[in-house]
């Protein structure tokens, strides 16, 4: 496992206008769909970000920075990774996508239950032909050696309840990395990102061990323009301390640069068993 913080990593102030400028469309781009106890979440690749880009020239603008090789290669460069294994594509978020995956995209973040039944059955068949449109796309990367390598990352916000158990991150995932836009309130408690390793070295690392089979390496507590940055290899194990007594909301960015034909050098399937990356969360 490899991990690196980096303390302002960007500037406080415009991590002050990212929040001031999301609240201001809060209620009109994050839906009721809360997970992990207390988090909620826009996908990069949703209408609902492009909305937010669209707003704030803040987000514009440092999504653009997020989205670029520049970051890329830093963030690679942090953890002494390689980066000339991957070719990075925009398949996820490309603006050239067929009209049919722009309609969908649209219904994506409605409530089901306010659709129709035959609206329902037309979202359906659209998902499906949307994952038979990416896989075309990607069959030649199978014939290659280059890794397709995306960004997918999401803007979120978190607030009392939440908390994750100990894990790694999915297969797929190849460098994550956090990034706290906001510090929180003094008397607060949890919310903190644990980073584990297992007790003892064993031939098997499972994707989400035992609290009782690892130690804790480093807490790391949330602070306005902090970033944390950490490999996808199968011991990159972290967890979230629940959110209890928070008197503000924590916002935050959450993303990897995630491998779309599942190819992860970093994950032996003999050591450990097999954890999906869920891809619909940014069709």
């Amino acid at each position: 496992m490899k991990y690196k913080i980096i303390d302002n990593f960007i500037d406080k102030e415009l991590c002050k206008e990212l929040v001031s400028n999301a609240k201001k469309l809060e209620n009109q781009i994050f839906n009721e769909n809360i997970i992990h106890g207390g988090r909620n979440f826009i996908s990069s690749t949703s209408d609902d970000f492009s909305k937010l880009k669209s707003f704030s020239e803040s987000w514009k603008s440092f999504s653009k920075y997020l989205e670029s090789h520049e970051f890329a290669e830093f963030t690679f460069s942090q953890l002494g990774l390689k980066i000339s294994p991957y070719q990075f594509v925009n398949f996820y978020k490309s603006k050239d996508s067929p009209s049919f995956i722009r309609k969908k995209k649209k219904f994506n973040s409605k409530k089901i239950n306010l659709l129709s039944s035959k609206r329902i059955l037309w979202f359906v068949f659209m998902r499906f032909l949307h994952r038979v449109y990416l896989n075309f796309k990607l069959i030649r990367f199978f014939f290659t050696n280059k890794n397709p390598l995306e960004l997918l990352y999401d803007f979120s916000i978190a607030q009392n309840g939440y908390s994750l158990p100990i894990h790694r991150d999915t297969d797929s995932r190849i460098v994550i990395f956090l990034i706290y836009l906001n510090d929180v309130s003094e008397e607060s408690e949890g919310g903190n990102f644990n980073i584990f390793k297992l007790k003892s070295i064993k031939n098997f690392f499972p994707s989400n061990p035992n609290f009782s089979d690892c130690n804790l390496v480093k807490s790391i507590g949330p602070k306005s323009g902090r970033a944390i940055f950490l490999d996808g290899s199968m011991d990159s194990y972290h967890s979230v301390d629940k959110m209890i007594n928070h008197k503000n909301k924590r916002y935050f960015i959450y993303g990897s640069f995630t491998s779309l034909i599942n190819k992860n050098n970093m994950i032996d399937y003999n050591k450990t068993n097999k954890s999906d990356t869920e891809f619909n969360l940014y069709e």
